[in-house]
C-alpha cells in the first residue's frame, strides 16, 4: 500500500472517529474507484439477546462505506441522494464482519454501488446491499 493510500484511508478513519462509524468501531480498510472495504468488530454490544449480531449494527456498517464509494464515483459538479436497499439470508455471531462494495454500471444520471456483508475470512456474504443514487447536474 503506498503511503499516499494510507494517509488518504486513515483520513477516513479520522473523520468518521467523532461520528457513528467512529463509535462503532468501523474502520474503512480501503476506498479506490473499483472498490470500498471496511470492518467492524461485531462484539457483544451489536449482538442481539440470542447472539446474533443485530441487522441495525450491520446496517450502519453498511451504510458510511457504501457513501464514501458513491461519492468518490460521482461525476464533478453534481449533487445526489442515496438510498439503501437491504437482503439478509444469513446471520453472523459475535465476530469481525466484512464490508465490500463495488460500483454497478451506471450511466449520467443514476450510479450505483454493489456491497456485501461477509463473516472475516469466508467469500459467501450474510447480506447485500445496493446503493442506488440519482446524479444531478447544475441547472444549465
Amino acid at each position: 500500500m503506498s503511503a499516499k493510500l494510507a494517509q488518504a484511508i486513515a483520513a477516513k478513519n479520522e473523520a468518521g472517529a467523532a461520528y457513528l462509524p467512529g463509535h462503532l468501531g468501523r474502520r474503512i480498510a480501503k476506498v479506490g474507484p473499483q472498490e470500498v472495504m471496511a470492518s467492524l468488530d461485531g462484539g457483544r454490544a451489536f449482538a442481539a439477546c440470542n447472539g446474533y449480531l443485530d441487522a441495525g449494527g450491520v446496517l450502519a456498517l453498511a451504510d458510511s462505506p457504501g457513501g464514501y464509494g458513491a461519492l468518490r464515483s460521482r461525476p464533478g459538479g453534481t449533487t445526489g441522494a442515496t438510498s439503501i436497499k437491504s437482503n439478509f439470508f444469513g446471520a453472523a455471531r459475535e465476530e469481525e464482519v466484512v464490508f465490500l462494495a463495488r460500483p454497478l454500471p451506471h450511466g449520467r444520471t443514476t450510479q450505483g454501488l454493489h456491497a456485501s456483508v461477509a463473516r472475516q475470512g469466508e467469500e459467501e456474504p450474510s447480506a447485500r446491499f445496493r446503493n442506488p443514487q440519482p446524479i444531478l447536474w447544475p441547472a444549465s
